[in-house]
């Protein structure tokens, strides 16, 4: 099975302006944060998708960060 998945996070952060904050914060909280945050939803997602098509639930593992690098292994 193939399947082509598109997620979208959207973060509120009250009382502050885009224009606030420092653009390598930013970079590194993308970079880390974000597929943190996504990683249980794609999972979820994979399983059931699987698991209705009638085809093997894949393992997928938790999500990781290299330290050396800060890359995320997937």
């Amino acid at each position: 099975m193939d399947a082509s998945i598109d997620f979208m996070m959207e973060y509120i952060v009250q009382d502050a302006k885009p224009d606030e904050f420092d653009e390598a914060a930013i970079t590194e909280f993308f970079g880390k944060q974000v597929p943190f945050n996504m990683w249980p939803y794609y999972r979820e997602f994979l399983q059931s998708l699987a698991l209705r098509a009638r085809v093997p639930i894949p393992t997928i593992p938790p999500f990781r960060i290299n330290r050396s690098n800060g890359q995320a292994q997937k």
